[in-house]
């Protein structure tokens, strides 16, 4: 990195600020990992000897605001100007409940390091560059391997989150796993049944977002995490026509993948949203329904198939449907070519599904009905004649009502 960016800057001034005032401060984890790789850092952390309220109290004297939320484990958030930046005071385990450890603050750099997961996020960078590294991570790095710091089984037992997190930085930064730490990993797996739906179902998104992730998911599946995760999980069903989802978000290009990969399993172990639903319903319904649709091949059956799936317009569904299908037969030539077809009926035709020009009110009016289902069943055949073109003007589709009565 030849630019220096707003965040570093800002954080590299807090990290002076506590040394001015006697404490040791550094930057630590991800964002020393990262600049390592040549990448810009999302975010950057810091650790000091300083005890939270110090640290306040130095940052208040340079009218920077804090937040103390976490304050009781040893972190104050920091308000610069570029963003939040968290300080956390150097600690040790005394002991450890999973997740939440009985810490004590110290003001050992190397031990606060034994307390991270993988040599790679152990490392820390002081204000004038230098890289201090207990346990081999730059080594690691520059030989492309994940491997935890200390015992891996220990480390797992310390947060057994840890495994996902093991193949999130894989697939991430296209590492090469350590043997033993993939023992450990096969041994342990049982303790994700442990962890809240809400973290699991983060971590596998942001795995599955990712393109190369056929290794990883060979690793998972030999480990037996996946099965623990998923009880149904069918082994290595994986497609491998990445570039169609190339256009999605990251989000949509991870649920494209689990549902080819696990179908509805995913609900056993994930929590979804409201619109994650939606697009899993509307992934089932397009796969389910195609091949009919296309047996069918009137212009009217594809604009109601093509409605079915939609979901609400403003959730712009139909896009990533299509990227789906694709990905799901990339090795099927005929029905891709169907896939293409409805890109296309819809490109000229589509139109049509949101313009219907007759409403209830204009049938009960002209015939004298009463509303009701009835008059239901005669909008939906008009809507059928309307999308295969058999009338266009309104005053024909009202006429063509009458002799449905």
């Amino acid at each position: 990195m030849t630019n220096e960016s707003s965040k570093k800057r800002d954080a590299l001034f807090i990290v002076k600020v506590l040394e001015a005032e006697g404490f040791q401060a550094r930057l630590v984890g991800g964002c020393v990992r990262d600049e390592l790789l040549g990448l810009e850092p999302a975010d950057y952390d810091i650790a000091s000897s300083a005890p939270p309220s110090s640290v306040e109290k130095a940052l208040a004297a340079k009218h920077i605001k804090t937040l103390g939320f976490a304050k009781a484990y040893g972190t104050v958030t920091a308000l610069s100007p570029s963003g939040p930046c968290e300080i956390t005071t150097l600690r040790t385990d005394v002991k450890n409940y999973g997740r939440a450890a009985e810490v004590k603050f110290g003001a050992n750099f190397k031990d606060d390091a034994k307390r991270r997961d993988f040599t790679i996020n152990a490392m820390s960078m002081d204000s004038v560059g230098t890289v201090y590294d207990y346990f081999g991570g730059r080594k690691d790095l520059a030989t492309r391997r994940l491997v935890f710091v200390g015992d891996p089984e220990q480390r797992i037992k310390e947060d057994y989150l840890r495994i996902l997190r093991f193949f999130r930085f894989k697939v991430r930064f296209a590492l090469h796993s350590d043997p033993i730490a993939l023992e450990a990993i096969g041994k342990c797996k049982d303790g994700l049944t442990g962890i809240s739906k809400e973290r699991i179902t983060s971590e596998i998104k942001v795995i599955f977002s990712y393109e190369e992730i056929l290794a990883t998911l060979q690793e998972m599946h030999i480990t037996g995490v996946l099965r623990t995760l998923f009880p149904n999980d069918p082994g290595l069903r994986f497609a491998t026509a990445q570039q169609e989802l190339q256009p999605l978000t990251p989000r949509q290009r991870a649920l494209c993948r689990l549902w080819h990969y696990v179908h509805n399993e995913t609900r056993g172990c994930l929590v979804l949203t409201r619109l994650d639903k939606q697009l899993f319903a509307s992934f089932a319904k397009a796969d389910n329904d195609l091949q009919s649709t296309m047996q069918q091949n009137d212009l009217a059956s594809k604009l109601l198939f093509l409605d079915s799936i939609e979901g609400p317009r403003k959730l712009q569904l139909l896009p990533v449907v299509y990227a789906f299908l694709r990905y799901q037969y990339h090795l099927d030539a005929k029905t891709l070519q169907s896939v293409e077809g409805l890109v296309e009926t819809d490109r000229q035709f589509g139109h049509r599904r949101h313009s219907f020009p007759i409403k209830a009110k204009d049938i009960v009016s002209r015939y004298k009905l009463s509303a009701g289902p009835r008059v239901g069943m005669i909008l939906r055949k008009l809507y059928h004649a309307y999308l295969a073109g058999e009338w266009e003007d309104p005053e024909d589709g009202i006429k063509m009502a009458g002799t449905l009565l």
